[in-house]
C-alpha cells in the first residue's frame, strides 16, 4: 500500500509543479488589491510592504527580501515610490519584475510645484491624457489613484500571467474583464457623487491626489507639506493661511498616519473644516476589495467635508 501511494505521488508531483500558479509579490496594498483581483480563484499574491510603514526608504526585513527574491514576479510602482525595494530588485531578471511607471499606456502626471497647484485645473484640460513617460524622478508615482490607471495595472499584470501560466490563462482573462467592468461601474457612481462639490476648493496634506482630481475634475488649492514626513515651515504656513482666504478654501484634508498639528494651526479662528483622506489605505484590510474601499473612502472623505458648503 505504501509503495502504491509513493508511486502515485511520484507520477502526480511533476504535474502539480508544472501547473502551479506563479508566485507573485506586490509592493503596496492598493496595487496588491488589483493584482489579487486578477489572480482571484487561482492563487494569492503576497504583499511586501505593509501600509503602516513608509515605502520610500528604510531597510527591509529579511523575510521580505526572501519573499521578493523567491517570487516569479514582483509588481511595484517604481523607484520614486518604493525606494526601499530598489537594491533588492536589482538582482532580479527583467522578466521577473514589472515597474508600473514604465507600463505601456500608463497615464502619468508630473509632480506639481507647490506654488502652481492652484493653477493645475487649466493645465489638466490641455493635457487630458497625462504626460508621457520620461525621467521617473519628475513623475508623480500615485498612479493607483486613477481608475483609468487601475485598469491599466489590471491589464498589464493579466497579460504577464496569461503568457507565463497558460493553464490558468482563462481564469486570468475572465478575472481581468470582470475587474475592469467593476472599476468602470465604480467610476460612474463616483462621478455622480462628486459632481455637486466639483467647483469647491480644498487643501490636501501632501500632493498625492492629482490623479484622483484629474479623473473627476476636482481642484486642490495647495498642500500643507511638500514632504509628508517633515513638518511645514513657518513661511509656508503663512502663505497657506493667505491662500485659505484668497481661494475661499472650504476644507483641509489630513492623513491618518501623520500629525495634524499644522492643519489645526491653519484653521484656527476660521470656518474651514478638517477632513481626512488616505491615499494608501493604512486602515483597510488588504485583499481584492481593498482598492475599491480606498477609492470610495476618498469619495466619502471629499463629500463628507465639502458637501455642506455646496
Amino acid at each position: 500500500m505504501t509503495r502504491f501511494l509513493l508511486t502515485i505521488l511520484l507520477v502526480v508531483a511533476p504535474f502539480t509543479i508544472l501547473n502551479a500558479a506563479p508566485r507573485v509579490a506586490v509592493s503596496i496594498a492598493p496595487v496588491h488589491s488589483l493584482v489579487q483581483g486578477v489572480m482571484h480563484g487561482v492563487a494569492s499574491a503576497e504583499l511586501l510592504l505593509k501600509s503602516n510603514r513608509s515605502p520610500h526608504s528604510g531597510s527591509l526585513p529579511p523575510s521580505t527580501v526572501r519573499s521578493l527574491l523567491s517570487a516569479d514576479l514582483v509588481v511595484w510602482v517604481g523607484p520614486p515610490l518604493e525606494g526601499s525595494l530598489v537594491k533588492a530588485l536589482d538582482g532580479l531578471e527583467p522578466d521577473r519584475k514589472i515597474s508600473l511607471l514604465a507600463a505601456e499606456g500608463m497615464r502619468l502626471r508630473q509632480i506639481r510645484p507647490a506654488s502652481a497647484m492652484h493653477e493645475h485645473g487649466d493645465q489638466d484640460q490641455k493635457d487630458d491624457d497625462g504626460v508621457q513617460p520620461g525621467s521617473q524622478t519628475t513623475v508623480d508615482p500615485h498612479i493607483w489613484l486613477s481608475s483609468i490607471n487601475a485598469s491599466i495595472i489590471v491589464n498589464t499584470v493579466a497579460q504577464w500571467l496569461i503568457e507565463h501560466d497558460r493553464s490558468n490563462a482563462p481564469h486570468y482573462h475572465r478575472n481581468a474583464q470582470a475587474l475592469n467592468a467593476e472599476i468602470a461601474g465604480w467610476r460612474a457612481k463616483a462621478e455622480a457623487e462628486l459632481a455637486p462639490i466639483r467647483d469647491l476648493k480644498f487643501m490636501v496634506f501632501h500632493d498625492a491626489y492629482q490623479y484622483f482630481e484629474h479623473d473627476f475634475g476636482l481642484t486642490a488649492s495647495a498642500s500643507v507639506t511638500i514632504d509628508p514626513e517633515r513638518p511645514p515651515g513657518a513661511k509656508h504656513l503663512r502663505e497657506l493661511r493667505h491662500r485659505l482666504q484668497a481661494d475661499d478654501v472650504n476644507c483641509i484634508f489630513t492623513e491618518p498616519q501623520f500629525s495634524s498639528d499644522a492643519v489645526n494651526i491653519l484653521v484656527e479662528d476660521t470656518d474651514v473644516r478638517i477632513g481626512m483622506l488616505d491615499p494608501l489605505g493604512v486602515e483597510i484590510k488588504p485583499g481584492r476589495e481593498m482598492w475599491f474601499r480606498l477609492m470610495q473612502g476618498l469619495v466619502s472623505g471629499m463629500t463628507g467635508c465639502l458637501a455642506t458648503a455646496s
